[in-house]
């Protein structure tokens, strides 16, 4: 049996695999991608490639993916209530000037091979197709994975740092189990009640039962990757503490529990009873109006709140001057004072930091501080007035290398 190395090791290649992917390469970290089915095979499902989504795949260079034509350009909202956003899939109509990446429809099948061909052209990133994932073991030093070869028939075995992916080994290997709601009531779609164990992490699809109604589950997985990326990344570079992992968890779990409290709702949207026993691609009685798949975009826990989006004088978009790393944003009334002791303070610990010093009107108002410290993942990690005079245990915290017990947020460390 043959046997290949490599820093992570990544099972699947739908859009939270392939993000993590792309994540791990551009930043120069080895991973393998193994996966059962052929490159082109076909996924028929359309969804809404939302406005995060979309900015991430900008940051990538993948900006231009054709829209779906012949679908409305107006998206029903649809949780705890109901609301239209008028013409969110269509940017000649939209009218929120701080609307950089609007939603557009996208074809499944368009979006994974654009992924999939950014993923080609990073050195760092190895493909096996027809391959999957037959089990695992690992202990402190690493995971050692059986890969089966679906056309030879044979095996291989992979020694990686880290293995994450969407499968069902993945989940079951590290004994991941569907969170259970109390009452008798038939859940319209569970989450796993763990993300990880030690090296082994479950990302995208694995995550949680799918809604095959809900629409969500190409944006989620895509954030999945990402986040989940920039970490391993983080700490396989060496200035990502241990509980930056832990995270992951705490963080992508808060979304995604939210989508599925939300799904009964939804439900009640359609005038529909909620359907037992569905499988994903299956359809609902009805559908939200003027919407193949209609759904409520998660708003992220308190800890990852979103990058607000703005524009600069030059016609370019706020997000486009972040760095691959940590950006601190100056959005006025800053002092040099302030962004030299950052800077120290990020350079001592070899923490990637980048400052944007944007001249943007109203932008101090719109984040609600003078200085915002950004993730590459566009969530802000804090807000303040002043870089604190322990900036160095603010930047400890927010890569993991302390934790914070005090506040369920944080960014409101250190204000």
């Amino acid at each position: 049996m043959d046997n290949h190395q490599t820093e992570v090791l990544i099972v699947g290649a739908g859009p939270a695999s392939l993000a993590l992917a792309i994540e791990l390469g551009s930043r120069a970290i080895p991973c393998i991608v193994v996966e059962r089915n052929a490159p082109e095979a076909r996924d028929q499902r359309v969804q809404i490639a939302n406005g995060h989504t979309r900015k991430l795949l900008h940051r990538w260079g993948i900006a231009d993916i054709s829209p779906e034509p012949m679908l409305p350009p107006d998206l029903l909202l649809a949780a705890d209530s109901l609301a239209r956003v008028e013409n969110a899939c269509d940017r000649s109509a939209c009218c929120d000037l701080h609307d950089a990446q609007p939603a557009r429809w996208v074809a499944r099948r368009v979006l994974e091979h654009a992924l999939r061909e950014h993923a080609r052209t990073l050195p760092h990133v190895r493909f096996r197709f027809g391959c999957e994932l037959r089990g695992f073991e690992q202990d402190q030093h690493g995971v050692r994975s059986i890969i089966h070869d679906c056309g030879s028939g044979t095996d291989c075995g992979i020694a990686s740092a880290y293995l994450a992916g969407a499968g069902a080994v993945v989940a079951a290997g590290i004994g991941a189990r569907i969170e259970r709601p109390a009452g008798d009531a038939a859940p319209a779609g569970l989450c796993l009640e763990s993300y990880s164990d030690r090296r082994v992490f479950v990302c995208g699809g694995g995550t949680r039962m799918p809604l095959p109604f809900d629409g969500h589950t190409m944006n989620l997985g895509l954030a999945d990757g990402v986040n989940l990326g920039w970490k391993l990344a983080a700490v396989l570079h060496g200035w990502g503490g241990a509980s930056l992992l832990d995270s992951y968890q705490a963080e992508r779990g808060a979304v995604h529990r939210r989508i599925v409290d939300g799904a009964p709702a939804c439900l009640a949207a359609l005038d529909a009873p909620c359907p037992g026993g569905m499988e994903e691609g299956a359809a609902p009685q009805r559908r939200l109006r003027g919407s193949p798949r209609g759904g409520q975009q998660a708003r992220t826990p308190p800890h990852a709140i979103a990058a607000a989006p703005a524009w600069m004088l030059d016609g370019g978009a706020l997000y486009e001057g972040f760095g691959p790393g940590f950006t601190l944003l100056a959005t006025g009334g800053w002092t040099t004072a302030d962004l030299q002791l950052a800077q120290h303070d990020a350079t001592t610990l070899g923490v990637p930091l980048s400052v944007l010093r944007p001249a943007v009107p109203g932008l101090a108002a719109l984040y609600g501080a003078r200085l915002v410290l950004i993730r590459s993942d566009l969530c802000v990690a804090w807000r303040g007035d002043a870089w604190p005079y322990e900036g160095r245990a603010l930047l400890e915290l927010v890569t993991g290398h302390r934790t914070c017990t005090e506040h369920a947020s944080c960014r409101k460390c250190y204000r």
